[in-house]
């Protein structure tokens, strides 16, 4: 299901269905009347589900927008402490509660508080991964999550973490390369023009 905010294109959406000479009704249509509910991955999968409507003959679409209140925020924290392995409660919430945080003191809290537990991981993988020659591992933050400022800047103050220079995919390929020379018998291959 798709999870972006189609706020922004809802005009866009209202000129596509009149568009297509289908009027808009502003219901909500309970369970028991026969419906199709919009679920896709594309941003721009609305519009072909406009296109099927039509041409099934649909004589109306209807559109619901959802704005979170306090207490649906309260709802989705209790559902990520009930079930915490479930990632993708957390995908949605996530971005909600980062775009709050700037005003929000529990938002900071819970961001805060996130920040130190990664910190924590990272620290414990660096542990694990330590060698006598090389007691500490620099750190470094990737992923969606540290999208999120106030999440970068705790994490990286606790870890010393700095952001990558490069795509995960050029590290790899350097330390491949690294590898690589180092087991040749002559040194590096050496390429000639």
């Amino acid at each position: 299901m798709i999870t972006d905010d189609l706020t922004g294109v809802k005009d866009d959406m209202v000129a596509f269905i009149a568009g297509h000479g289908m009027g808009r009704m502003k219901a909500y249509v309970p369970e028991d009347v026969p419906s199709i509910v919009f679920e896709d991955e594309d941003a721009d999968g609305w519009k072909d589900f406009v296109e099927h409507a039509k041409s099934a003959n649909a004589p109306f679409i209807t559109m619901s927008e959802v704005v979170l209140e306090p207490e649906d925020v309260a709802t989705l924290i209790g559902q990520v402490h009930t079930h915490p392995a479930e990632r993708e409660r957390l995908t949605v919430l996530a971005p909600v509660v980062a775009s709050i945080a700037s005003d929000d003191a529990e938002a900071q809290r819970i961001l805060l508080r996130a920040a130190g537990h990664l910190a924590e991981l990272a620290d414990g993988a660096r542990r694990g991964l330590a060698r006598p020659a090389a007691p500490t591992l620099p750190a470094a933050g990737v992923g969606g999550v540290f999208s999120a400022p106030l999440i970068w800047d705790h994490f990286a103050h606790l870890t010393g973490a700095a952001r990558p220079l490069a795509p995960a995919s050029v590290g790899a390929a350097l330390l491949a390369r690294q590898l690589l020379t180092s087991q040749l018998p002559n040194g590096p291959v050496q390429a000639r023009a």
